[in-house]
């Protein structure tokens, strides 16, 4: 009976270490199922509905045959089980809608420079895209461009229609165009473009670019008008990701705010500014017909719209004026004609000046008068902004002028000064009040900083 008992007892050992023997195979082969469903494609793109978009934009782009995870993972992740915690929880945050509105996807230099993908590109730099343009890569890659530091999605930031990660122009014509002469750019015209020896055919005939360039006859000679926009900031689009207003924000040194969105992260730079498109308009384009006066006179009346609008200033929060949002046009009250234009007016237009009556038109009587004590309100903010300016200007020793904070004010509460005194600021006079007092609170912190030594 002894013997029996010793039997049935080992049987059972046995079997307890079967099962938990194929217990273990099993845990094994779930994990090992869950990690290579878990990185591939199919899951990405099929587990949420939201993914689905760019998971077909990705099907049909020259990255397909690229797993999701190589890109959008640090190489130093993928041995170990971050891949599949990051898609487990992405699922989770999808069934249980916790997700975000914005997704942003980050892709490190890293991932796109690894061998067997693009390991060559800073050693063979320079490439060659949409025929004639040419680009080198080394120096966009390890040298500052105009102050920042760019990274691979800088540029290769395209996800749509079958474009997965390809290269979008708009922020080589923001960083080369911005704050240049209009038609200029940061670099000569030839370092990107290339007419090579052959003949181009115009709408005029054919033309030998070669002989122009023997002479050293200047790009712009010709092509003028070669631009559209000024990239200006949106300080809306603050709120449009951050889900809140940012004006103290846009108060910050250009470059921490550059380092932050371009260097740390993969934000577009359209979605901060107004986007500068560069092109060679056609003979029926609006830059085409007015080529020749725009060459001198640009945008005469922009810091009056602007003014108008109630934008432009820098760290000053938008205003519109209130005829703006009554949609009141310039007519409204330019309605007298200029009696000094004469005879002249039938060659060189008709300038239309604004006067007082226009007021009785929409308001009670007595109206206009408030026109005259918007002009002394304006006046006398902008001579209290401009003494403070001076003062903080004069200041001595290492004291605004010499820490990057105190220049970044300077420069803004300059600019602001010259926006109003430039821009006909009776069209918006509560916000040129506005920037008028702000520009002088923020000199005054500065007057009253105590000196660095």
């Amino acid at each position: 009976m002894k013997a029996a008992g010793k039997y049935f007892s080992l049987i059972r050992r046995l079997r307890f270490y079967e099962i938990l023997l194929l217990a273990c195979i099993a845990i094994v082969l779930g994990a090992w199922s869950v990690k290579e469903i878990t990185e591939s494609a199919l899951f990405c793109g099929s587990s949420c509905h939201v993914m689905r978009p760019y998971y077909e934009d990705w099907k049909t782009s020259a990255h397909s045959t690229v797993r999701c995870v190589d890109c959008h993972l640090e190489p130093s992740d993928e041995q170990q089980f971050v891949p599949q915690f990051k898609a487990v929880s992405q699922v989770a945050s999808y069934l249980t809608r916790t997700y975000g509105e914005h997704r942003r996807a980050e892709v490190s230099d890293a991932n796109c420079l690894r061998e067997g993908c693009h390991s060559r590109r800073l050693l063979d730099g320079k490439v060659t895209f949409s025929g004639t343009i040419r680009f080198d890569h080394t120096p966009h890659l390890q040298q500052l461009r105009r102050g920042k530091i760019l990274r691979c999605t800088t540029c290769h930031s395209r996800v749509a229609m079958g474009e997965h990660v390809t290269v979008v122009l708009d922020p080589c014509f923001l960083c080369h165009f911005k704050n240049r002469e209009k038609g200029t750019a940061t670099m000569e015209c030839l370092l990107c473009h290339s007419t090579g020896g052959e003949d181009t055919t115009t709408p005029g005939g054919v033309f030998d670019h070669r002989t122009m360039r023997q002479r050293g006859v200047p790009c712009t000679s010709c092509h003028q008008s070669v631009t559209r926009g000024n990239g200006e900031l949106r300080a809306a689009s603050c709120q449009e990701c951050h889900g809140q207003p940012m004006e103290e924000a846009l108060g910050e040194p250009v470059e921490l705010l550059h380092r932050v969105h371009v260097t740390d992260h993969k934000v577009e730079c359209t979605l901060c500014h107004e986007p500068i498109q560069h092109f060679i308009p056609d003979e029926a384009s609006p830059e085409a017909l007015s080529l020749y006066c725009s060459s001198c006179h640009e945008g005469k009346h922009k810091g009056i719209l602007d003014m108008f609008r109630g934008t432009g200033a820098r760290g000053v929060a938008s205003s519109p004026s209130p005829m703006h949002k009554a949609h009141v046009g310039c007519n409204g009250c330019h309605i007298v004609t200029d009696p000094d234009a004469g005879t002249r007016a039938s060659f060189a237009g008709m300038n239309m000046i604004a006067v007082k009556e226009a007021c009785r038109a929409c308001h009670p009587a007595g109206y206009a008068q408030k026109v005259v004590q918007w002009e002394r309100d304006i006046s006398s903010a902008l001579q209290a902004a401009e003494r403070k300016l001076r003062t903080a200007g004069e200041k001595p020793g290492d004291g605004p002028e010499g820490d990057p904070r105190s220049r970044r004010i300077l420069e803004n509460t300059r600019y602001n000064i010259l926006f109003v005194k430039n821009s006909a600021p009776i069209h918006n006079r509560d916000y040129a009040v506005q920037i008028l007092e702000k520009a002088a609170q923020d000199l005054s912190g500065l007057i009253e900083q105590p000196e660095q030594r």
